[in-house]
């Protein structure tokens, strides 16, 4: 039998690496995993900079309360919610709402310049 210091404890490793992709996605400013030279200038940066990615803490965790918040179910079963498909459509909608505002604020900056 599972005790709630178990479901607690895995409910904090799920949220843990939700965190964690979020904060990925915000600093490479997407998911595309197809160009091996980039990735590999990237794995050497963060094993360089260990606490790169820290920086987008505050952003994703922001992103995933708002994905949580959206919807009256995700709330009401946040234990369920984590292994939901809809809840992770939501993140990534989320996730790629913010790249498309980050991509128009860059162009807006280049052509000012």
């Amino acid at each position: 039998m599972i005790t709630d210091a178990e479901q607690y404890q895995k409910a904090q490793e799920e949220l843990r690496l939700l965190e964690e992709r979020l904060q990925r996605f915000l600093w490479r400013r997407g998911d595309d995993w197809t160009n091996l030279d980039r990735i590999r200038q990237e794995l050497q940066k963060l094993n360089d900079e260990p606490d790169l990615l820290c920086t987008y803490f505050d952003e994703a965790l922001e992103l995933l309360v708002k994905v949580f918040e959206s919807d009256d179910e995700f709330s009401r079963d946040p234990s369920t919610t984590l292994k939901s498909g809809r809840f992770d459509e939501g993140i990534d909608k989320a996730l790629y709402r913010t790249r498309a505002v980050q991509e128009k604020k860059s162009k807006k900056t280049k052509k000012a310049e």
